[in-house]
């Protein structure tokens, strides 16, 4: 069980405390509810994902927690094979994980399909996935450093300011996954961040120097969170998208030469039908928030060839900067469809023999 992975998933359901003004936090709150019934963060799953995703259930022993799966399993993955992101950190944060280093001990049971489950969004949240791998790290060291005796107490209390400040940034990237972008709005100050750790990170290293401690794991802890402001200065935002796919004539033959376009970006698969190409996000009144980098990003592909065309489900198609994001397409579909049988069994049937169908 890979508990790293797990870890940085949990963080993104982080519960912030409530606005100290009821007004204010009426006026938020009510604008993140229109927000929020217009964008759901969704991503569509593959046969094969849904299969996998029973699989783990079966596999749970305890019917308690096999039963509570199932429940968790029904909401947040529709009939179409759609799972809704936003419902799932809902479920979790109602059920009382709200951070890292709070997780019930029952959670373990279902650690494996929460693992499972965020694999499946991971490419999608993009730069904010790295952020929050980047901080976990960070905040890790940054309690060893706190429990090792050897550390003198000036410098415990710098580094207890730092794992709050990473634990606030934490707390505020989660209003972006889970659509509260008035809130988020109203708190996003990466230049104020800058300068406060820069500002601890100089205090560090100045206590360290004077008690004749700037070396070992203090050192390390400096550089690494010199390199963290580094990676944060650089607005990694404004990353490009990773497109990526392929095109078939129909379920057995690539389509080479077909024109695929996102965003005013334009490649041709190859003599196989795959794609690739790296966009750079611009955002627009699609994205959420509108017109903002750090958002949530709609990047529908197209694919075009003499008069056949295809594009990505429109509520299917975001993904933050940095992330990527994959679409199968298949042109000519007529020889398959005109053999299904016009029942919902027929094309149950089809779709388990053919999961591609799915991307239609």
């Amino acid at each position: 069980m890979n508990k790293l992975l797990i870890s940085i998933f949990f963080i993104f359901i982080i519960v912030l405390a409530p606005l100290s003004s009821s007004v204010e936090s009426k006026f938020f709150e009510n604008n993140d509810l229109n927000y929020n019934s217009s964008y759901v963060f969704k991503i569509k799953l593959s046969d094969e994902s849904i299969n996998q995703i029973y699989l783990i259930i079966t596999k749970i022993e305890d019917e308690i927690y096999r039963n509570i799966a199932v429940t968790i399993i029904n909401n947040i993955l529709t009939k179409d094979g759609e799972l809704l992101i936003n419902k799932f950190f809902n479920i979790l944060s109602e059920e009382g994980i709200i951070g890292l280093y709070e997780i019930k001990d029952a959670s373990d049971v279902l650690d494996d399909l929460y693992d499972y489950i965020f694999q499946l969004i991971i490419e999608r949240l993009g730069w904010l996935n790295e952020l929050f791998d980047k901080t976990s790290e960070i905040i890790d060291d940054a309690r060893d450093l706190w429990n090792d005796r050897a550390i003198p107490r000036e410098i415990k209390n710098e580094i207890k300011i730092i794992i709050d400040k990473l634990n606030e940034l934490e707390s505020l990237m989660t209003l972006l996954v889970e659509g509260k972008y008035f809130r988020f709005l109203r708190d996003w100050s990466p230049l104020v961040f800058i300068n406060d750790v820069t500002d601890i990170v100089e205090s560090i290293s100045t206590i360290a120097y004077d008690l004749g401690v700037l070396f070992g794991d203090i050192r390390s802890f400096i550089n690494d969170i010199s390199d963290f402001i580094s990676w944060f200065s650089d607005e990694p935002w404004k990353d490009q998208i990773y497109v990526y796919g392929r095109v078939m004539k129909n379920m057995f033959n690539g389509a080479s030469n077909v024109t695929i376009s996102c965003m005013n970006v334009t490649t041709k698969t190859d003599e196989d039908g795959n794609f690739s190409m790296y966009i750079t996000p611009y955002p627009s009144e699609v994205s959420f928030p509108p017109h903002e980098y750090y958002g949530i990003h709609q990047c529908v592909i197209l694919a075009e060839k003499n008069g056949f065309n295809k594009s990505s489900i429109d509520s299917l198609s975001y993904v933050f900067s940095g992330g990527s994001i994959y679409w199968f397409f298949v042109l000519n579909n007529d020889d398959i469809l005109s053999n299904i049988n016009k029942t919902p069994f027929g094309i149950f049937r089809l779709i388990q023999q053919f999961p591609i169908l799915e991307y239609i």
